[in-house]
């Protein structure tokens, strides 16, 4: 390996670093509708953590409340399909900074990070420099990492988690101590802490175990580290049934997890087409060109280059695992193969093998090959930031944060605000409690005289976007009173 070699790598790692920094940071002190990413689900982990500064870590347990009913302010409500870890992770910077979309944006970048070193690291098992640097610069630009990657959704960390553990797994293969083996079994608890596909790390590790020379060793070794995900089964169980209140059963536990995801068909057509839309989108054509050439030259090279098949198999486990089990939100999330990118990277980045090492025994012309998939990769690059900041400017809207700086300057905590559209983009915004939706007649009566005096001192309002201002809920409720303009919301103050 030369000196230049070694160079690049490093400025490879440098560009990846700073590439991952101008996506999770990319439109800094814009508003992104409670979401910070137009559609994507960090709503619900800046409540969250929002919540846990106005209530405190007592009131909340550590769990994510979504709301406090002013009728019911010692029992909040609890959204428990995901463990608690990435509110918690970002809450000491929240402390500090506030809770503003900003910070956590900015926490949720520092997050991320872990992953691109990660991989760089791991990847130089299968790759020498400069094409580890080349890995860990992929992933970080691939358009579905620039969109989705260094968000502060919940499962923010547990792509860095997965990779951090497998890193953990290959240092005890190479150099076994008491200390590292620690640290293996930390970094698996850690993984099945973070969230559900954080438990893939299992069958990630025993894949990867078949891509070590010393086979036998490495499975024996993934065997023994595998039984601990049930401490992190243990704790997520035993969190749950706290900040719940109550004791929850085996059974109950996993189906109120994953109810949404049974007895939902899907059309076999249509979830192959989406998932290549997917695919397409989220990697870039020149990012599948260097993923099948990758994969042709490791499958005809030498043994070792065929172990690197199989370890970018091993990493790209968890989001095959992830799109296959739970079918229906792979559907309508465009990010849930997202954990199976690293090993995308691993085997798009293998082309550029022997681009600046005159030793290799290459000939020139395989060398200038070689040179040539780097500069793709380097193309590859600039394309995926900026198809991932085209998409961002694509999903924008202030809608939202409009609505909740509107309702914010009218109403308090313990007054309530409902809506027959899905309005949780807003509750960052807004100390009012905040219900939808609201969508019948009779649901807005029924909510009228649940929140009526004496129990309920505070004040009642209903808001629906202009343009359902003629609709049948709209003339029920003129009925009562008529409405005054929010913006671009009609505000209906009932008490």
């Amino acid at each position: 390996m030369s000196a230049l070699a070694r160079r690049l790598d490093i400025a490879l790692v440098v560009l990846a670093l700073a590439a991952a920094i101008a996506a999770g940071l990319h439109d800094l002190h814009d508003p992104w509708d409670g979401s910070l990413r137009g559609r994507i689900v960090s709503t619900d982990t800046h409540r969250f953590v929002h919540n846990h500064l106005e209530l405190g870590l007592g009131a909340t347990r550590g769990g994510g409340v979504i709301l406090v009913d002013p009728l019911r302010p010692e029992r909040p409500y609890f959204y428990g399909n995901h463990p608690a870890t990435a509110p918690l992770l970002l809450l000491p910077l929240a402390i500090v900074f506030g809770d503003d979309e900003d910070t956590l944006r900015a926490g949720a970048t520092l997050l991320w990070l872990p992953a691109v070193l990660a991989l760089w690291r791991l990847a130089r098992r299968w790759l020498a420099p400069p094409v580890s640097g080349a890995a860990a610069l992929l992933l970080a630009t691939f358009p579905v990492n620039v969109e989705w990657g260094p968000s502060p959704h919940l499962e923010l960390v547990v792509l860095p988690a997965l990779l951090l553990a497998a890193l953990a797994f290959v240092r005890q293969l190479e150099r076994p101590s008491l200390g590292r083996a620690v640290a293996l079994g930390a970094a698996v608890v850690f993984a099945g802490l973070t969230d559900w596909p954080g438990f893939f790390v299992a069958p990630l590790l025993l894949v990867l175990a078949a891509a070590w020379p010393e086979r036998r060793r490495a499975l024996l070794l993934a065997l023994r580290v595998a039984p601990l995900l049930l401490v992190s089964l243990a704790l997520v169980h035993v969190h749950t049934a706290w900040f719940m209140r109550q004791p929850i059963g085996l059974w109950d536990f996993w189906h109120g997890m994953f109810r949404d995801t049974q007895g939902v068909v899907i059309d076999p057509l249509e979830f192959v087409r989406v998932h290549l839309e997917y695919a397409y989108e989220g990697l870039g054509a020149l990012g599948l060109l260097l993923l099948a050439a990758g994969a042709v030259m490791s499958w005809r090279g030498a043994p070792a280059e065929r172990r690197r098949l199989v370890a970018a198999g091993a990493l790209m486990l968890p989001g095959l695992l992830n799109v296959l089990l739970f079918r229906h939100h792979a559907l309508i999330h465009p990010f849930w193969g997202l954990f199976g990118t690293p090993g995308v990277a691993l085997l798009a980045a293998a082309p550029c093998a022997g681009a600046l090492d005159a030793t290799a025994g290459a000939s020139r012309g395989a060398r200038l090959r070689a040179g040539a998939a780097l500069a793709l990769v380097l193309v590859a690059a600039g394309l995926g930031l900026r198809a991932g900041f085209e998409t961002m400017t694509s999903w924008r809207s202030t809608e939202f944060h409009d609505l909740g700086v509107a309702l914010d300057a009218r109403f308090a905590r313990g007054d309530v605000v409902a809506s027959p559209i899905y309005i949780a983009p807003a509750d960052i915004y807004v100390r009012a409690t905040l219900l939808s939706p609201v969508e019948t007649p009779q649901a807005v009566d029924a909510l009228a005289a649940r929140y009526a005096p004496p129990a309920f001192a505070g004040r009642l309002a209903f808001v629906l976007p202009e343009r359902d201002g003629d609709s049948a809920l709209a003339r029920h409720l003129r009925e009562t009173v008529e409405p005054e303009p929010c913006g671009r919301w009609l505000l209906f103050a009932l008490r």
